[in-house]
């Protein structure tokens, strides 16, 4: 039996939302302001980047310096003590 176009549209449409459905909710991003790390991320990290960006990049300490380090190469003024605070602000 041939489904009429209505019906192959409608049966799309909830397979779409049934799809969309599935998808996990966006993680909420909490963040302790008070920390010397955060305002460092404000005013080093968020002229270039969102801070919803920062926030989410789910990294190890490593990965961190890897990436301010090669923010370093393009631009980026920090000290290796500002660096350090990012760093084990955003691995926490």
């Amino acid at each position: 039996m041939q489904m009429n176009r209505t019906a192959r549209i409608v049966v799309c449409g909830l397979l779409v939302l049934a799809i969309g459905g599935c998808a996990s909710p966006e993680a909420t991003l909490e963040r302790d302001t008070d920390h010397p790390g955060d305002r460092l991320v404000e005013s080093k990290c968020s002229t270039c980047h969102t801070t919803e960006r920062v926030f989410s990049a789910d990294k190890t300490v490593a990965e961190w310096n890897s990436t301010v380090d090669r923010m370093e190469r393009l631009g980026l003024v920090i000290t290796d003590d500002e660096q350090q605070q990012i760093v084990e602000y955003l691995s926490e």
